[in-house]
């Protein structure tokens, strides 16, 4: 009564989608936002990495090594997220170190969180997008 073959199973199911290719506007808008983030982050990194910065921490009752490793935290992020191949992982790296910002800002130092929290928003989308955008991961 019904025939079955070959032919009949690909017309009944869909077939998968290739893959597509990010559109060029947001991919300029990404790289304008990654490199925007990896300037200011480099910026406060180095910061962290002089001496006077090291004696603020030290005034805020943390060691003054980790000023030195929050500086060099985001120093290498900053250069990874500019960096085609790690970005998403330059971005997921200043992505953690924003969250740190954000609870030491208006804990200790008794600053706004807002740039942290913006920094935040803008690593996060880059990590997010980079990862839709080769979910391979290399």
């Amino acid at each position: 009564m019904f025939e079955v073959t070959d032919d009949w199973v690909i017309d009944t199911y869909p077939t998968a989608t290739p893959p597509t290719k990010p559109l060029k506007a947001f991919n300029m808008l990404f790289w304008l936002l990654q490199f925007f983030a990896a300037v200011t982050l480099l910026t406060v990194g180095a910061s962290k990495l002089s001496q006077m910065r090291a004696v603020t921490f030290e005034s805020l009752g943390f060691a003054e090594w980790l000023s030195y490793c929050a500086g060099s935290v985001q120093v290498v992020g900053s250069i990874l997220i500019i960096v085609p191949r790690t970005a998403q992982l330059g971005a997921a790296v200043l992505a953690l170190t924003m969250v740190g910002a954000i609870a030491m800002h208006p804990l200790n130092i008794g600053s706004s969180p807002v740039p942290a929290l913006a920094l935040l928003g803008i690593t996060g989308a880059v990590a997010w997008y980079r990862s839709l955008a080769n979910p391979s991961g290399s």
